[in-house]
């Protein structure tokens, strides 16, 4: 195996190896969380499974590279004589064989995901602002952003190996780059509408709830026994996820300028052995594998999937009860959690103020948010909701929750209000 790298090199390779079969691990990890969850069609789901077909085209060609490196730069050499001039050396390189394959499976890869965080963000605004689509859109409009998702790309590469495309530099450079500049601004300006609402609504002190993942609910309002894979960290996440995603595409692109120009200058004599060459053909794998170990340090340490993690990879001698955090609240059938009987949960979302004009309005808003808590178990808004609420209304028996005992000096206007209410009610039904 070493016959065909330079001795000084495999060093490198095999940090590079390593690294990429790390990322593997950490997204088919993300995958199989996302399987087990039920969640087989979300957003994560789909990132997860394109994050790993590129990334295993990446390990798959770096161990091709490594085991026929000279011959390789032979025929890049050759590649790069022959076909000079030609637009598809900036993207895909002096690649020859399987090569050539393995790179716009990538290259494929990385539009999708592109394409998929410009939709993501789409629903993720619509849902925090409270905007009310079309009917048809509410319900086909997810599968149909996915379906195009996949299959647009595959086009936007087919149209890439016409003649007529390559001939032109420049078309052939704004063909293979407008996706993904155009998802990179799209996302930049959703998740900038997405930020001001988030910072707009904690200044005001307002309750901050996306309902976008929500578990779902049939007909008669029981919630179905799943649990939501999101939680209240999913604006900072998706932002995260966004960044990295962003900054690699801007790596890509700049990849490809920095190949036009070279490609200006005269081929050597020969192919290039150097020791050089070789670091720079294994670095240049790591940035695009890196997005596959940064989605599973994003999505996949959410609170739902690190207690599915400590449950399994934990022994159970070592697991406690307060690890899981059901010590204090504790619900025994999540399907048996109250239900409000009005305003509706989409009236007292993120954005809405109905509801809220009066003391009835505002109890009823904290007890929707509470059930909410419920639904994707939120431990700390559960427990400091139930005392602003327990004024107007009585819960069920079947929840059991450690008392939150607030100073009287920190009491809000709503609770003397509500106080005050109460006791007038208990007046006017003595007399």
């Amino acid at each position: 195996m070493s016959a065909y790298l330079r001795s000084d090199a495999l060093g490198i390779a095999a940090m590079t190896i390593t690294y990429t079969v790390l990322c593997l691990i950490a997204t088919l990890a993300l995958g199989f969380l996302v399987w087990v969850h039920r969640e087989r069609k979300s957003y994560v789901a789909m990132f997860a499974f394109f994050m790993t077909l590129a990334t295993t085209a990446a390990l798959a060609q770096q161990c091709h590279l490594l085991v026929d490196w000279r011959n390789i730069k032979i025929r890049q050499h050759y590649v790069r004589v022959h076909r000079r001039g030609n637009p598809e050396l900036n993207i895909a390189g002096a690649n020859f064989g399987v090569d050539p394959v393995l790179f716009y499976i990538r290259y494929y890869c990385y539009i999708v995901e592109g394409m998929l965080a410009a939709c993501w963000a789409t629903e993720l605004t619509v849902s925090v602002y409270q905007l009310h689509p079309p009917r048809p859109f509410r319900r086909y409009g997810s599968n149909v952003a996915k379906i195009t998702c996949v299959l647009f790309p595959i086009i936007q590469l087919g149209l890439l190996q016409s003649s007529i495309v390559q001939s032109s530099v420049p078309g052939f450079m704004f063909l293979a780059n407008f996706t993904m500049a155009i998802s990179f601004f799209v996302v930049i300006v959703l998740l900038f509408a997405t930020l001001t609402k988030y910072i707009s609504t904690k200044r005001a002190m307002m309750s901050w709830h996306v309902k976008y993942g929500d578990a779902s609910s049939g007909s008669d309002g029981v919630v179905a026994p799943r649990r939501n894979i999101y939680d209240h960290w999913l604006i900072i996440r998706f932002s995260m996820a966004f960044f990295v995603l962003g900054s690699f595409e801007f790596i890509v692109i700049a990849l490809e300028i920095w190949s036009a120009i070279e490609d200006r200058q005269a081929p050597g004599p020969g192919p290039d052995f150097s020791w050089e060459r070789a670091r720079r053909d294994f670095c240049l794998f790591m940035p695009g594998v890196t997005p596959s170990l940064l989605a599973f340090a994003t999505f996949g340490t959410t609170r739902v999937f690190r207690e599915y993690m400590y449950s399994k990879l934990v022994p159970k001698r070592f697991q406690k009860k307060t690890d899981l955090g059901y010590t204090e609240f504790r619900v025994e059938n999540p399907s048996s959690a109250p239900t409000p009987r009005r305003p509706s949960l989409a009236n007292v979302a993120l954005g809405s103020n109905s509801g809220r004009g009066s003391s009835y309005g505002r109890a009823m808003a904290a007890q929707n948010e509470h059930v909410m808590a419920l639904q994707n178990l939120d431990l700390e808004s559960g427990l400091g909701r139930l005392k602003e609420c327990d004024d107007e209304f009585s819960l069920s028996s079947k929840i059991q929750v450690t008392e939150v005992v607030r100073p009287k000096s920190q009491e809000t206007d709503w609770d003397q209000e509500s106080a005050t209410t109460a006791r007038a009610e208990s007046s006017s039904s003595k007399k």
